[in-house]
C-alpha cells in the first residue's frame, strides 16, 4: 500500500515510544489515526490528548481510546466505537507489548505471564477481532 492518504489506521500501545513513532510517521503520510492503548496512568495524565492534538496538527483526523488488549470484550466494544465513530479500520499496527528484565527464575511469574498474555495473546484477540475488517 503506497498511498496512505486517507486510510485509517489503529495502532496498539500507542500512548508513548514506539506506537507514538509510528502513529506519527502514518499521519506524515495522510493516514488517520486510532491510537489506543492500557496505561491507564497515561490516560489520567493530559499527555494522551496532547498526543491526539499533535496527530490532528498534521492535517489528519486522530481518535484515541483506553484499550486493555487481553480483554476480548473491551476490544469488542472498542471495535463498535471505532466503527461508529471512524469507520472501518484499513490498517492493524499490532504494538501493543511488555517486557521484563532479568534472570528467569528472579522474574515473578506474573509478570511471565502477563508477558505472554499481552505479546502473544494480544495479537491473536485483535486479530481476531478485526482481520474480517481487513481481508
Amino acid at each position: 500500500m503506497k498511498n496512505l492518504k486517507g486510510k485509517k489506521v489503529l495502532i496498539t500501545g500507542a500512548a508513548r515510544g514506539i506506537g507514538k513513532m509510528i502513529a506519527l510517521e502514518f499521519a506524515m503520510k495522510g493516514a488517520d489515526i486510532i491510537i489506543c492503548d492500557a496505561d491507564s496512568s497515561f490516560f489520567n495524565k493530559n499527555d494522551f490528548k496532547k498526543n491526539i492534538k499533535r496527530i490532528e496538527d498534521m492535517g489528519v483526523s486522530c481518535y484515541g481510546f483506553h484499550l486493555d488488549v487481553t480483554k476480548y470484550e473491551d476490544i469488542l466494544q472498542v471495535k463498535k466505537m471505532i466503527l461508529d465513530l471512524v469507520g472501518k479500520i484499513d490498517i492493524l499496527v499490532n504494538n501493543a507489548g511488555v517486557v521484563f528484565g532479568g534472570n528467569f527464575l528472579e522474574v515473578p511469574i506474573e509478570k511471565h505471564l502477563l508477558t505472554y498474555d499481552v505479546n502473544t495473546n494480544g495479537v491473536v484477540n485483535m486479530l481476531h477481532v478485526f482481520l474480517s475488517e481487513l481481508i
